[in-house]
């Protein structure tokens, strides 16, 4: 079990997301056999977080669900907090919120209770982001830099990488473009040094929004275009959906509104397998407003 957990942690590290899943497999069958009911909910936790990242929210939860009643019932205390913390991130996916909000923070007053710095660094990185989607700014730059200082002190590279994106998100959601871009420069470098794949997609995604923003519409189509090919290669189809949107909304800045139509139903498709509703909204709208500009621009 625990050489396959090295491997199935290495799979997921560098995204390769099938070969971790059949990994975990692997470990559930060697677990269940062996009733060693701790490495039982590390890898059903695992196989939840393999399909998160694939775009399948709902099959992410039954597992970590799955996980975290074994952890309870044996008293592992780790083992919750990170179910309660991947639980979050599932509901963040699927735009509940407040619950999101409360699976983070008890999975943080567990982390608190049992000292583990890198659960604290990370449930404090999910809270803000919660925080900035809600709107309270000055409130999720608070938390992420809190998060980013706690990764910088245990030499975790990971969660710095991490939260210099988070921060940058605030400073887009701010208008403080230059200071996005130098935050989102900064977690692509990281990025490549650990060689996460998936981080490298989500910068070059953020550099490309900067530069929309900017004024730049041909440079940001570059970098949306680096997301697309690596979330392709890697079969994540929440950052391939959002990538298609992003591409979408620069072709209807530059005017070509055939093109921003076409990425935005492919956008849509992804969303409503995904289950993302929220998202799925928002293709709606550019949808209709793309069809409007295409009709006055015949």
């Amino acid at each position: 079990c625990a050489l396959l957990n090295l491997i199935g942690a290495s799979q997921i590290r560098s995204s390769a997301y099938k070969d971790a899943e059949q990994t975990f497999i692997q470990m559930i069958k060697i677990a269940e056999q062996a009733d060693i009911k701790e490495a039982l909910a590390f890898a059903l936790g695992n196989i939840g977080l393999v399909y998160r990242h694939l775009g399948e929210p709902h099959k992410a939860l039954e597992y970590h669900e799955k996980a975290l009643k074994i952890d309870e019932k044996i008293g592992n205390l780790e083992g919750q907090a990170a179910s309660l913390c991947n639980i979050g991130l599932v509901y963040e996916t699927l735009g509940g919120l407040d619950k999101a909000l409360e699976f983070y923070q008890r999975a943080l007053k567990i982390d608190e209770q049992i000292e583990d710095l890198e659960g604290i660094a990370g449930n404090l990185g999910n809270i803000g982001n919660v925080y900035r989607t809600l709107g309270e700014l000055q409130k999720a730059l608070e938390y992420h830099k809190k998060a980013f200082e706690i990764n910088e002190q245990i030499g975790r590279l990971e969660g710095q990488a991490n939260q210099l994106g988070n921060i940058g998100n605030v400073y887009l959601t701010l208008g403080e473009l230059q200071k996005a871009l130098e935050f989102y420069l900064r977690t692509l470098k990281v990025e490549e040094q650990i060689g996460r794949l998936e981080g490298q997609a989500n910068a070059f995604g953020n550099i490309g929004i900067v530069y929309r923003h900017l004024g730049k519409p041909q440079k940001a189509l570059e970098y949306h275009k680096k997301a697309l090919e690596i979330d392709k290669q890697i079969g994540r189809l929440e950052g391939k959906a959002n990538d298609l949107n992003n591409i979408g909304v620069v072709y209807e800045t530059l005017k070509q509104f055939k093109e921003a139509l076409s990425y935005y139903q492919r956008a849509r498709e992804m969303f409503v397998k995904i289950g993302a509703k929220d998202m799925v909204e928002i293709c709606d709208e550019n949808i209709v407003r793309a069809r409007q500009m295409l009709a006055e621009q015949k």
